[in-house]
């Protein structure tokens, strides 16, 4: 088993700053493929490709954009401790190896649905 987080971290396939936060690297690119560097679908594999690929991958990644959406208008969040460098759990799923304690907020004048 490969775990997905392994090969979507790999700096082989993405260069060396994979392991940064960069939201540009998925906007879709006029080749079809999630981001100019990749040179396959095949190289992202949260959902998978090809035959085995995950059929709840488009709504799961709507249902992810409307929760952002909803969250980010509503509340203010921030980590507890702003030196915090999380370190990755490993596992089939990546997580932050002993947790992500943030500070909530609601915005001012804002009402969440």
């Amino acid at each position: 088993m490969i775990p997905p987080w392994a090969v979507n971290g790999n700096t082989e396939l993405w260069g060396s700053d994979a392991t940064e936060f960069k939201p540009e690297r998925w906007q879709r690119s006029t080749s079809g493929l999630a981001t100019e560097t990749m040179s396959t679908n095949y190289q992202f594999l949260t959902f998978l490709h090809g035959p085995r690929s995950c059929i709840g991958q488009s709504f799961a990644m709507g249902e992810f954009q409307c929760l952002v959406a909803a969250w980010v208008g509503a509340f203010e969040t921030e980590l507890q401790d702003p030196d915090l460098v999380p370190v990755v759990k490993g596992g089939i799923t990546a997580k932050p190896r002993d947790g992500l304690h943030v500070r909530v907020r609601p915005v001012a004048g804002a009402s969440p649905q």
